[in-house]
């Protein structure tokens, strides 16, 4: 059997009697093959447990086991769709919802197996980790340097003719008066476990993703408006058919614009470097090689590679690409080195393993408000176990 989504599965049909007759095979050898298996599998499906379940929802965040249920059960949620769910159809659903909880708090919370703890068991700890948060530092054209997180609301500093601003809302803003004097370069630099969001002075609205970097002009003068990127960032940019917007990353890509909404994904940890395009339209080259993208489309790069060719996936999981920017993590059939680089990044943390991990992915939409254990707990479910030791987590089978 495929692991615990599976069981829960054929929990499901066997209470519904919805099993078919290779099903209900299935599950027969499933249960001869060790006591351990029979029992689990009647912990999950009778009465006291069911019970159990529904108590656990109210003693329970009902909202995070929901979430963190619908994020094991994938079945149930459908990426980009609004499902209409009958009465019947919610009857079900609310079957397995119990059985699920039932199964977290009996696999999680009863386990006896040191090797095999689960996250849940953690979550308790002095261990546990916050989310990342607004932090972010400016770097001046002379070089000072401004903690955006500790600074007070107001300006900041002034650049030739352009006020730097941190505004009510913790934002950064540059505002120009009259014609520029001088080229005057500022950095905006995320940590690890930070996230920021400035608005330029043509008034392009920029959102950057934790483990970033932006170097741009403090105002923008020639024949196009250049910022360089590393790291990951979304853009909203103002509309200027005389002077294109150009965003140049450290990986070699090259994204032309006149006015769009766009993310560029750019981390030298990732395998490619990718663009995905919201509405308008852009052009994208990495050396030689250029394309031009549609809404809904993607462009990637192999990252470090310069010259390679630019691939286009003209249906792009658009809610993945900007999930971060909305506060969520959004996977799509990843596998778990994948989605623990998104957690590094987001939570400060360094990530070991220890073990063969299994060839497991995993489909599912997780908050970016919660603490490390509780998005850890919602991929348990794909059959790999977390260890949270102060900044490092430790991946098990």
């Amino acid at each position: 059997m495929n692991g615990l989504n599976r069981l829960l599965e054929l929990a499901f049909k066997h209470l519904s009697g919805e099993l078919s007759e290779d099903e209900s095979k299935e599950l027969e050898y499933y249960l001869n093959e060790s006591p351990e298996n029979r029992v689990r599998f009647e912990k999950l499906t009778n009465h006291d447990s069911l019970i159990e379940g529904v108590q656990a929802v109210y003693s329970a965040d009902k909202k995070r086991m929901w979430h963190n249920i619908v994020v094991a059960s994938p079945k149930w949620q459908k990426k980009g769709q609004v499902i209409a769910i009958s009465s019947s159809l919610k009857y079900a659903v609310a079957i397995i919802i119990v059985i699920a909880i039932t199964a977290y708090w009996f696999i999680g919370r009863h386990s006896k197996t040191e090797e095999t703890k689960v996250i849940s068991e953690v979550s308790h700890t002095q261990n546990d980790i916050l989310p990342g948060g607004n932090k972010a530092t400016l770097t001046l054209a002379s070089g000072r340097k401004i903690t955006l997180d500790d600074a007070a609301n107001g300006r900041l500093a002034k650049e030739g003719k352009t006020d730097i601003v941190k505004t009510a809302d913790g934002q950064l803003a540059y505002t120009t008066a009259g014609a520029a004097t001088g080229v005057y370069y500022n950095t905006v630099s995320t940590p690890k476990g930070g996230q920021y969001q400035l608005t330029l002075p043509d008034g392009t609205k920029i959102w950057m993703n934790a483990a970033s970097t932006l170097h741009f002009p403090t105002s923008f003068t020639g024949n196009e408006r250049l910022v360089e990127l590393d790291g990951e960032a979304y853009f909203e940019v103002a509309k200027n058919v005389h002077m294109p917007f150009v965003v140049k990353t450290k990986n070699g890509m090259a994204v032309q614009v006149l006015g769009t909404r766009f993310n560029i994904m750019a981390y030298n940890e990732e395998r490619d470097t990718k663009a995905t395009l919201i509405d308008g339209s852009i052009r994208v080259s990495n050396g030689a090689f250029e394309t031009v993208l549609h809404p809904g489309q993607q462009a990637l790069s192999e990252t470090g590679n310069t010259g390679t060719d630019v691939r286009v996936n003209k249906d792009a999981d658009i809610e993945e690409a900007v999930a971060w920017k909305n506060g969520t993590f959004s996977f799509n059939n990843a596998d778990v080195r994948t989605i623990m680089r998104q957690i590094a990044r987001w939570y400060d943390v360094d990530i070991s393993y220890d073990g063969q991990l299994p060839e497991k992915h995993f489909t599912g939409t997780i908050s970016r408000n919660l603490r490390a254990s509780e998005v850890l707990s919602g991929i348990e479910f794909i059959g790999v176990h977390f260890k949270i030791d102060g900044k490092k987590i430790v991946v098990q089978p």
